[in-house]
């Protein structure tokens, strides 16, 4: 009997998970991120002004690209902030809007689609780059991307329809992540300009998402008009969203809400050896592990007031890149992978820039060192 309880004893010891991190130094691990961002502007020897999706890739994504200019520019390379407005700048179309993704050496088309969530992300960056250095350089770019936003929002509830297709027809559908995104675009974009007009369109998009987008039933955000499907973003920033406008009774119930449904833990293993990380799935029950949704939480649970949790969150994004420890891609490159898993809604598990610089801004969040993205700001 003793000899049994010795060796069960032996068995949870060898394959028990803890969560043990190493002192990570965010500092040092922001900066080989934004690094690795960096990294993939350069092909064949050649530097471009656009980055690209992954390292072979040679196109990439307004969506990501806009996210390397809120990076940049909260880290102080406002030269590569500049680049890469510029490539925008250079390549926006004749009614305001950009295509989702172009090639970085020619600009040319790569997906011909063209989401509000992206116009929204561009015209984001240009009003976070102009509150952090106060230079309006970029004004007529913004100026006709608002417009094009503002052309498809719903006079009566006031969402923003979802873009146009890739053979130019309008997406009557609307989204709540679209909505997000819009909302704080134009808020910041109103405050920097001293636009009222601007500022009156974002609290119209925050009507939809409180009267349209959001489901009282079950305390949580649709993913879009008269869709109740349940995906994580639409609660992740939709936490970040009720900290802005200061529901922090709606803010709590969705972070339970995401944690109940979406939050997961994976185990990697080698023989007796086990890897835990914990995180969220991309949508619920779909077996991922969402590295940029899971770092958009753990900024809504910094917002929260809980660093405990935030601190943990970044942690486990860490470990999927250190060397020292197992999973699917520990090189310690500074690069992160898009999914560690793929899940039925067939997610990459490739390593991409968003994950990298919402980790980027998760640091920044928690530090308190650097601006971070979507900051609550008044006006």
């Amino acid at each position: 009997m003793k000899r049994t309880i010795f060796l069960l004893s032996l068995l949870i010891a060898i394959f028990t998970v803890t969560d043990s991190f190493a002192a990570y130094n965010l500092s040092l691990e922001r900066g080989k991120a934004l690094n690795w961002v960096s990294l993939q502007r350069v092909r064949n020897g050649v530097t471009y002004d656009w980055v690209a999706v992954n390292d072979t890739a040679t196109y990439g994504y307004t969506y990501d690209n806009a996210l390397a200019v809120v990076a940049y520019t909260a880290v102080g390379q406002l030269d590569d902030a500049r680049t890469l407005l510029n490539f925008l700048s250079r390549y926006q179309l004749s009614d305001g809007s950009f295509y989702d993704s172009m090639f970085q050496a020619t600009g040319t088309v790569r997906n011909a689609t063209r989401s509000s969530g992206n116009q929204a992300w561009a015209l984001y960056a240009v009003a976070y780059y102009t509150h952090q250095t106060g230079d309006p350089t970029y004004f007529p770019m913004a100026d006709r991307i608002a417009s094009w936003l503002i052309a498809r929002q719903d006079a009566s509830d006031g969402g923003i329809t979802g873009g146009l297709n890739s053979n130019g027809s309008e997406r009557l559908w609307t989204s709540t992540e679209h909505n997000l995104d819009a909302y704080f675009a134009l808020k910041l974009y109103g405050i920097v300009t001293n636009n009222s007009y601007y500022l009156d369109k974002a609290a119209r998009c925050k009507d939809w998402l409180l009267n349209v987008g959001w489901n009282a039933a079950e305390n949580r955000f649709n993913t879009g008009e008269n869709d109740p499907s349940k995906f994580l973003d639409p609660q992740s920033i939709g936490a970040v969203f009720m900290n802005d406008i200061g529901d922090f009774t709606k803010r709590n119930a969705l972070l339970k809400y995401a944690d109940r449904t979406f939050g997961t833990r994976k185990v990697f293993g080698n023989g007796s050896v086990r890897q835990s990380y914990s995180g969220y799935e991309y949508g619920s029950k779909d077996g991922s592990l969402w590295w940029e949704g899971t770092e958009q939480m753990a900024i809504a649970y910094g917002r929260a007031g809980s660093g405990s949790k935030e601190l943990n969150l970044i942690n486990h994004i860490l470990m999927s890149d250190d060397p020292t420890r197992l999973g699917s891609d520990n090189d310690g490159d500074g690069g992160f992978q898009y999914s560690m898993v793929s899940g039925t809604n067939q997610l990459g598990t490739v390593e991409q820039p968003s994950p990298g610089l919402w980790l980027i801004f998760a640091i920044n969040d928690y530090l308190k060192d650097k601006p971070s993205v979507l900051y609550p700001t008044v006006y």
